[in-house]
């Protein structure tokens, strides 16, 4: 498809009912559901993301063979839903208070080359990530049993009594675990055949 999503800088994440979804969103969700990428829930959280045809001749083709504006638009949303994730994501993980910006070379010796008429030196940026310690909420002398061992994914951390979220890299859960090893495979489902009708 040869379509974009507008995705509005300063947007909150909205809470949402599924019953209450229209349009293109509730052909995303449904097939979402059916691909068990998402979970029946209550309520769930989502962000306004607004589809976009940059080249109208596909469009045409798929509304010609029966497709409504719609249905249209929830291709384009499902599209590029990856690439839109990714980026959140991203942005995410930047905004942690645990990540910092350094930029090579430092900021000063490239404006002192550039007033001396001479041309800066590339720039590369690094995102450094702190080994930040966050105190268990399990008391180590609890009757709460030790997982198996297994691998956890990085993923963020909200520390709610401080409004601030931290990235918590990948890394070994319990290792040399008594009770056993967690294995762990993941299987990927695309949603794009099943909101085409295929």
């Amino acid at each position: 498809m040869c379509g974009a999503v507008f995705v509005e800088l300063n947007q909150a994440i909205m809470v949402f009912k599924p019953e209450e979804l229209t349009g293109a969103a509730r052909i995303i969700r449904s097939a979402l559901v059916d691909s068990k990428i998402a979970h029946r829930r209550k309520t769930d959280t989502t962000f306004h993301a607004d589809p976009v045809m940059i080249v109208p001749d596909p469009f045409n083709t798929v509304a010609e063979g029966g497709a409504s504006r719609t249905e249209i638009d929830a291709l384009i949303i499902a599209d590029v839903s990856d690439e839109v994730h990714a980026l959140l994501q991203f942005c995410n993980v930047i905004n942690c208070s645990n990540v910092e910006l350094r930029v090579r070379p430092p900021v000063k010796l490239a404006q002192a080359r550039t007033k001396a008429g001479k041309v800066p030196f590339y720039t590369y940026k690094i995102l450094g990530i702190s080994d930040e310690q966050v105190p268990s909420h399990i008391a180590k002398d609890g009757t709460h049993t030790g997982p198996r061992q297994h691998l956890r994914r990085g993923h963020i951390r909200r520390l709610n009594e401080q409004q601030r979220a931290i990235w918590v890299r990948p890394h070994i859960v319990n290792p040399g675990s008594e009770a056993g090893i967690v294995v762990k495979d993941y299987s990927v489902t695309s949603t794009r055949n099943k909101i085409a009708g295929g």
